[in-house]
């Protein structure tokens, strides 16, 4: 039986026996997965952006778009009984992903001052920026309102954030 291959161009350094998708350039595929999950708990109590959790990724592309999803396990507010709100965004190197709304704000718990509330954020966004330099993505936190901290993976929750690079 005959095969056939019809391809229009194909750029990679070598393919022996299979293709290497991070050198196989195809527009709308993911040519890289980067992750980063946490399981132990990390707090903080400010009014000022903190990171909560982190990856870097160095594009194969420099005109690639990044996909970046998080999750959030076990996210506890309203610690020692006093109530807050929180503020959370995904961030590229330390700020704002410029054009989009990046502000998830929550406000689980609000009044509530005799036991703490947990809850479960879930956040995603297509970063077009483009360019080859290496660059972190983050879910940021920063206190509203209230007394007391915040925490991620409180009793055992575990969060991640995934950074998928797509082809143009």
């Amino acid at each position: 039986m005959a095969s056939t291959l019809t391809v229009d161009n194909i750029i990679a350094d070598t393919i022996v026996g299979g293709t290497s998708s991070s050198k196989v350039h195809a527009p709308g595929h993911v040519v890289q997965v980067v992750t980063n999950s946490v399981t132990g708990v990390v707090g903080q109590n400010s009014t000022a952006w903190v990171n909560m959790i982190s990856v870097s990724i160095t594009p194969h592309f420099s005109n690639s778009k990044m996909y970046i999803s998080a999750f959030l396990g076990g996210v506890y507010m309203n610690l020692a009984s006093n109530a807050n709100q929180s503020n959370w965004r995904l961030a590229r190197d330390n700020g704002d992903i410029t054009g989009h709304n990046t502000h998830f704000h929550t406000e689980e718990g609000r009044n509530l001052t005799s036991a703490g509330t947990r809850t479960h954020p879930a956040m995603a966004i297509i970063d077009p920026t483009s360019g080859s330099g290496s660059r972190t993505y983050s879910v940021q936190c920063e206190r509203h309102s209230g007394t007391n901290g915040i925490h991620i993976n409180d009793t055992a929750g575990t969060s991640t954030i995934t950074v998928m690079e797509i082809a143009q």
